[in-house]
């Protein structure tokens, strides 16, 4: 098993390099990232949605606007799901136990952090507008406290980042 996880390491490291130099010229200021996410999850959601509206997959001749929003909300899942997978495995596979959770926050896990917390942000947004699950959207709003304090404090980081690996891991 442990040369799957140094092949998964040296397939992503250019990548997350990449993503640390991006974080790391933010600064101090790196919370700014979690706008452009909100905006980025705004139009993966609106992609979703227009697939439905005008592509029709799998034989529906037109969608109903309940099933387009929900496919717009259901790409705008996976696709940060996916993306929390990736770089929180990595990050396990990287960083040294044991995890320090009161610790700071490096530059991977900022990003997380902002990515998540601007998917957060749109999907509960939307959830609002157009699906209203209370459970989902308590879910939302909890998440949201717990990445502001994060981003707030600038702590947290070795925490945040096995919560989000188990959490997407456990995503139905």
């Amino acid at each position: 098993m442990e040369g799957v996880g140094n092949a998964f390491v040296a397939v992503f490291t250019p990548a997350m390099d990449y993503a640390t130099t991006v974080v790391d010229s933010y600064g101090d200021d790196w919370q700014i990232l979690a706008v452009y996410f909100a905006v980025f999850w705004a139009f993966v959601y609106l992609l979703g949605f227009l697939i439905f509206r005008y592509i029709t997959p799998l034989g529906f001749s037109k969608a109903s606007i309940k099933l387009q929003n929900q496919a717009g909300s259901r790409v705008t899942s996976i696709s940060h799901s996916m993306f929390c997978l990736i770089v929180d495995l990595y990050l396990i596979l990287t960083l040294v136990d044991p995890p320090n959770f009161a610790g700071g926050v490096n530059a991977l896990q900022k990003l997380n952090t902002v990515f998540t917390f601007g998917y957060f942000f749109t999907d509960g947004i939307f959830m609002l507008i157009f699906e209203r699950d209370p459970i989902l959207l308590f879910h939302h709003v909890l998440g949201l406290l717990i990445l502001s304090g994060i981003m707030v404090t600038n702590s947290g980081g070795d925490m945040i980042q096995r919560i989000l690996f188990w959490g997407e891991l456990t995503n139905p």
